[in-house]
């Protein structure tokens, strides 16, 4: 068949296997069909107040084609009963975890706060004839000697719960990579986390982090007001995360805040709140293209609002290199395709992890301004700061987004549980 392909927006050649997913325009459903799949907004006016594109290829990170053909598929989808091994095995050295996807996520989140120990794995390796990508999680008896014969019983239970894939071994001696005894395999502490709210936080994205915890990843988390961080006990928590909005720092709780990240806390700023970080958090703002600003000097004062546009990213898919090495990529691919809803840019830097960035020509999906375009080009869109034993994570995009864009939700999980551990 010749296909569109959603990851790059280019024609090619494929074939049809067994259980590819198809999903017909011919259908009682078609123009919902054709909305959600849409692979390039067409706008009659690029003048709007909400977003210009949402296919849902690209919100859940899919290997995805449109193509004009009619297909008629010999049978109809099937969910696949999830299956693993653990009753192969009488008493398994440990347990692996594949690491892809938000309810591998639930599950992490599920043994953590049953006070089970899990690893996670920094590189690729093989054992069992199977291979285990960077991220996978690692369960092994010895960690967890106080449950006895009760981690099995533990680990089917949850395992059946979130109808999670699990492959249990007789030993940590892999055929390919590091064993389970190396520094590779880092133990992940369980987050105990810290939200701001509140005054000067923006109520839509605080509403869809509480969301995100509460609904999607069914994690216990405690709330409070932005203005009162500075008379908490931050070391009843390891976690801190400032949602979009402004904050307040002072010189000395701003110090304060930078002392209890080097001595092993983290942080996940979201959107304006990375500009109200103190001095010693190193994320700076693209400078000013001062040529342009010369050019647009003098100006018309008629039709402002159709000009402004120019610099308007009311929505905007953007297609970014991720850094798959680095925990906050872990089971992600090596591109990610990022709801964007502002012109907020930060310069890729050599003192932090540029984890996700626009490249030089992206490709882009939906409207996005001339001027807006042109100083989004080259910028960091998620890194992260190593800061002694701890770690700061800058989400310049909202991968929370009306909590509907679903492979951002995974990234949100690695920056909770895998980033600084």
């Amino acid at each position: 068949l010749n296909a569109f392909n959603y990851s790059d927006g280019q024609q090619k050649e494929i074939s049809l296997v067994d259980n590819d997913l198809v999903i017909s325009a011919h259908q009682p459903l078609s123009v919902l069909t054709q909305v959600l799949f849409e692979p390039k907004t067409e706008l009659k006016d690029s003048l709007t107040y909400d977003i210009t594109a949402w296919s849902l290829p690209y919100a859940y990170g899919l290997e995805a084609y449109a193509v004009k053909q009619d297909i008629q598929p010999d049978k109809d989808f099937e969910y696949q009963s999830y299956s693993n091994n653990l009753n192969a095995i009488k008493k398994p050295y440990s347990y692996l975890v594949p690491w892809n996807d938000l309810q591998d996520a639930q599950f992490l989140g599920d043994l953590l706060q049953k006070n089970i120990k899990v690893r996670v794995s920094k590189v690729a390796f093989e054992i069992d004839n199977k291979n285990f990508a960077p991220g996978t999680l690692v369960i092994t008896r010895a960690d967890n000697k106080p449950f006895g014969d009760d981690l099995k019983t533990l680990m089917t239970e949850t395992a059946e719960k979130y109808q999670q894939e699990i492959h249990a071994v007789s030993t940590g001696f892999v055929t390919k990579g590091s064993d389970f005894g190396s520094d590779n395999l880092n133990l992940l502490e369980r987050p105990n986390i810290l939200v701001a709210s509140g005054e000067g936080t923006s109520a839509l994205v605080f509403g869809q982090v509480w969301h995100y915890f509460e609904h999607d990843l069914q994690y216990n988390i405690t709330i409070i007001d932005a203005d009162k961080i500075s008379r908490t006990n931050m070391d009843n928590y390891n976690l801190l995360i400032l949602p979009e909005g402004r904050y307040s720092f002072s010189q000395e709780e701003g110090e304060e805040l930078n002392s209890w990240v080097r001595l092993g806390g983290r942080i996940i700023a979201m959107g304006s709140a990375i500009a109200s970080l103190p001095d010693g958090f190193d994320l700076k703002r693209k400078s000013n293209n001062s040529s342009r600003e010369d050019k647009d000097a003098i100006k018309t004062y008629g039709g402002q609002e159709r000009k402004s546009i120019s610099n308007s990213v009311p929505g905007a898919i953007y297609k970014i290199k991720m850094d798959t090495t680095h925990p906050l990529a872990f089971g992600l691919s090596d591109h990610y395709f990022t709801l964007k809803t502002s012109r907020r840019s930060y310069d890729i830097q050599k003192n932090i992890w540029n984890v996700g960035y626009i490249e030089k020509n992206p490709m882009v999906i939906g409207f996005v301004g001339s001027q807006a375009k042109e100083r989004l080009t080259e910028t960091i869109v998620f890194g992260v700061q190593d800061m002694g034993s701890g770690a700061v994570t800058f989400m310049v995009d909202n991968p929370l987004y009306r909590g509907f864009w679903a492979e951002g939700k995974f990234l949100f999980s690695n920056a909770i549980f895998m980033v600084g551990q």
